[in-house]
């Protein structure tokens, strides 16, 4: 194998490791819908229109993607959003 094949293989194994992750938002009854866009805006990188549709999304679905990107990144907004008291998990 060479370099130029290794280094190609290494970016691609790196890529595939870091992005794909997603953060699910799954319906909440406990918490109002407006305290559900107000933690998705403090949460995730979001406005209060986009936070609408997400909670829109998961109450009508039962659960939703509120996020994707890198696995770090999606642990700690899943973290965030269960610091509020809200379900969420991350997932492939």
């Amino acid at each position: 194998m060479t370099m130029e094949q290794l280094l190609e293989r290494l970016e691609t194994t790196e890529s595939t490791t870091l992005t794909g992750w997603n953060v699910l938002l799954w319906n909440d009854d406990h918490h109002s819908m407006d305290y559900v866009v107000l933690a998705l805006v403090r949460t995730l990188p979001v406005d209060a229109e986009q936070a609408d549709s997400i909670m829109l999304d998961a109450h009508s679905h039962g659960k939703t993607v509120a996020w994707s990107g890198a696995k770090e990144i999606a642990e700690l907004y899943r973290d965030r959003l269960e610091g509020y008291g809200l379900g969420a998990t991350i997932s492939r």
